[in-house]
């Protein structure tokens, strides 16, 4: 015996075995039969799905219709639901349904009473033992492991008056805060064990508790750990909310992340969300698929990476993901194997299809490809977008001023022209990119005015292998807004990275004159701004002076939210479905778009900086993602600073700025920042985070924006002349007067 691992428990009191006597329990051992039952049960060995099990009505119109909603196990109660008066009657309906053969071969357990009335338990065993499809039984109020040992002994012996071989599987229901104690000696008291059932309600009343309370899922958590060391699976208890499926689904997701392969229903429904919710979805089948076809590498090491898209993390796959990614294959083809024999598949349904987004196959390099939305820019996107953004530009929030400047109505921000570019052509090109890796060369050719109607352009410049094994591409395009005279509003150059397949294209054999055309390379907009009087553009109160070498960070931070993310990105045509899908992608994989990282940018730094006239961006690279809810603060770095002409009262400022995200800008006040991040060398993500790793490992994995933005402004003591307060006191007095008179 010291050889085969047996466990010495305490039995209860057995005759025949002495009282109290301590002695090993093999497997079985109470009808001398070895552990062929282990190899023996069907649901031990995974090759029925054990999701749903429903608790039937005794009523036998309902027990018709089980079988159309094809729960995974039936459970037929001769516990709460049926009374003493009833239980012969009861009993008699079963014992008919179950030769009748109406539940179509599913799985059938019987909920015995509690072993407090023994003649009773033994009774409805001696009856239902050995019936068509009956696997088993559960076992009710088990509070301790001789409950388990009892009712084994009554199976036994049932058997052996039967000449049946030792096939009868005993399920423990624990619902009592002393069972909580000695989950794990219930859950390994017998190898007829195959489950064991949370018994909620009782629980609850037990412990005092609410439900999903800490004690609640302390208790439930033990039970799945110990479920798990004794290799039988953990179910979830009853939901007695029966007309919640919504909370009823929410919870068998929840149960299912913690371990539970199945749960108790009441009705129907329950059965059959249950069954979804812990069957496994595309994206776990995607991921079971991936990990058993990865191969040892040349060292002999079972490390490898997977990626389960294009927008996830990598994730480093060792023996422990392998040994559970082939348990959940052999759970799942019990699930296949299950719905096959059910003949569940309607001839008469259709599979739907998606529609492709993208880059179309017959786009070519140097083709222009014209996005096929057409927007008007109302007040109300101007509203929208500066609800979340601040603006740095007088003209845009004071009508008077840019009706001074010579604008028809209040211009739309230089943020959001630029992010409409590029946003209004995602799902023409970038929808299943991989990542965006930047811009260049944006300016702005001519003003965008609340009213105007715009539309995107695009072209594909050149596609560039990179990786490793040249695994991706990167596409280089040149983006352009048009308004609806077929100016250019706006013209920048992006980078985008896709997977090698998802980017083949060829180059266009035909000269484009239209893209000459379109390509500029100075502003209209700048030169008429600039043609002005520079008394036009004064601010209400001086500039803050801007001195080359100048690092400032700014208070001001930005918390993009969920809401506010989403709300822009549906305004903005931006459907990525990274930035929507919350049920295919993980909260750290749900990103806020760069384009409006980079005006969060902006916008923290409007007040510092000061008012400006008219601004060109010729670098913003994002050298690590942003999530919802991060939040973004600012460092400038001023690079240099000079007048645009002799005596002339407007500057030219050239300007670096780095976001930092989830870092407080106390704590970067009192951070060294290196040099090298701040210099102009650094072009790519990857140098960024090098110089991080070596020089400054707090921001390592931070910086998730880095800009150069040339600014043209009012020089620092060049500003309106206000009314004094003694004016003011006057110029009210009078019209007091006026008022009275």
């Amino acid at each position: 015996l010291r050889n085969q691992n047996f466990r010495v428990v305490r039995l209860p009191k057995v005759p025949q075995f002495g009282k109290g006597a301590n002695f090993p329990v093999t497997p079985l051992m109470l009808s001398s039969v070895s552990a062929r039952f282990v190899r023996q049960h069907s649901l031990w060995r995974g090759a029925n799905p054990a999701r749903s099990w429903f608790f039937t009505k005794k009523a036998r119109s309902a027990l018709i219709k089980i079988k159309s909603f094809r729960p995974d196990i039936v459970v037929l109660d001769l516990e709460d639901s049926v009374t003493a008066a009833e239980k012969r009657s009861v009993v008699k309906e079963y014992v008919a349904t179950l030769k009748e053969d109406i539940f179509g071969g599913i799985p059938v357990y019987i909920r015995t009473g509690e072993l407090g009335s023994r003649e009773r338990v033994e009774e409805d065993v001696h009856t239902f033992i050995g019936l068509h499809h009956v696997k088993g039984f559960i076992l009710p109020k088990v509070e301790k492991a001789e409950d388990v040992c009892n009712m084994e002994e009554i199976i036994s012996r049932a058997e052996n008056q039967k000449d049946l071989k030792p096939s009868t599987a005993i399920v423990p229901l624990v619902e009592s805060s002393k069972a909580y104690f000695n989950l794990y000696d219930i859950a390994t008291s017998s190898k007829r064990n195959i489950a064991i059932i949370v018994g909620g309600g009782d629980f609850t009343a037990s412990a005092m508790c609410e439900e999903h309370s800490h004690t609640y899922r302390a208790f439930y958590s033990k039970l799945v750990l110990a479920a798990r060391a004794a290799n039988i699976e953990p179910i979830w208890s009853v939901h007695d909310k029966i007309d919640n499926h919504a909370e009823f689904e929410r919870i068998c997701a929840d149960m299912k992340r913690s371990g539970f392969s199945g749960a108790a229903v009441l009705t129907p429904k329950q059965a059959m969300l249950a069954n979804m919710a812990f069957s496994y979805c595309p994206k776990q089948l995607k991921w079971i698929s991936d990990v058993l076809d990865l191969q040892e590498d040349e060292k002999g090491n079972a490390i490898n990476l997977i990626q389960p898209s294009v927008q996830e993390s990598r994730q480093m796959i060792g023996p422990p993901h392998i040994k559970k990614a082939r348990t959940m294959r052999e759970r799942n083809v019990a699930i296949e194997t299950s719905t096959a024999k059910a003949g569940t598949r309607n001839e008469d349904c259709i599979l739907p299809s998606t529609i492709n987004k993208g880059l179309s196959t017959d786009t070519k390099i140097g083709d222009l490809v014209v996005v096929p939305y057409q927007v008007t820019v109302t007040n109300g996107w101007k509203v929208a977008w500066e609800s979340s953004f601040l603006s740095s530009q007088g003209f845009n929030t004071s009508l008077v001023r840019a009706k001074k400047i010579g604008f028809r109505d209040l211009p739309i921000p230089f943020s959001l022209a630029v992010t409409m570019t590029v946003a209004l052509a995602v799902s023409s090109i970038s929808y299943h990119a991989r990542v965006h890796l930047g811009f260049t060369s944006i300016f702005q050719n001519r003003p965008l005015v609340a009213g105007d109607t715009v539309r995107a352009l695009f072209s594909v410049e050149k596609v560039e292998q990179t990786g490793k094994n040249k695994e991706y591409r990167v596409a280089h395009t040149t983006h352009w807004l048009l308004n609806q005279n077929n100016e250019v509003v706006v013209q920048l150059q992006k980078k985008t990275m896709f997977d090698a397949q998802q980017l083949e294209l060829k180059s266009s054999c035909d000269k484009k004159d239209t893209l000459v055309h379109l390509h500029s390379d100075k502003s209209h907009f700048r030169q008429w701004l600039l043609q002005k009087p520079s008394t036009t553009f004064l601010p209400l109160e001086s500039q803050r002076s801007l001195v080359p070498g100048q690092l400032i960070v700014h208070d001001l931070v930005k918390v993009v939210g969920h809401s506010e993310a989403r709300m822009l990105c549906t305004l903005l045509y931006i459907v990525n479905p990274h930035h929507h899908n919350i049920v295919r992608y993980q909260p750290t994989d749900i990103l806020v778009p760069g384009p409006i990282v980079m005006s969060a940018g902006m916008s923290n730094s409007a007040l510092d900086i000061g008012e400006v006239i008219y601004e060109e961006m010729p670098l913003c690279v994002h050298p690590n993602k942003t999530n919802f809810g991060d939040q973004i603060g600012t460092l400038t770095y001023v690079m240099s600073c000079h007048p645009l002409a002799e005596g002339n009262e407007i500057e030219e400022v050239v300007i670096k700025q780095l976001l930092i995200k989830n870092t407080d800008p106390e704590l970067m006040a009192s951070t060294d920042i290196p040099k090298r991040l701040l210099e102009n060398d650094l072009k790519l993500p990857s140098d960024y985070e090098n110089v991080c790793a070596n020089d400054c490992p707090i921001l390592l994995h931070k910086i998730v924006c880095v800009m150069v933005r040339k600014i043209v402004r009012m020089r620092p003591g060049h500003f309106q002349q206000t009314i004094t307060p003694h004016e003011l006191s006057t110029c009210t007095h009078e019209v007091q007067l006026h008022a009275c008179m």
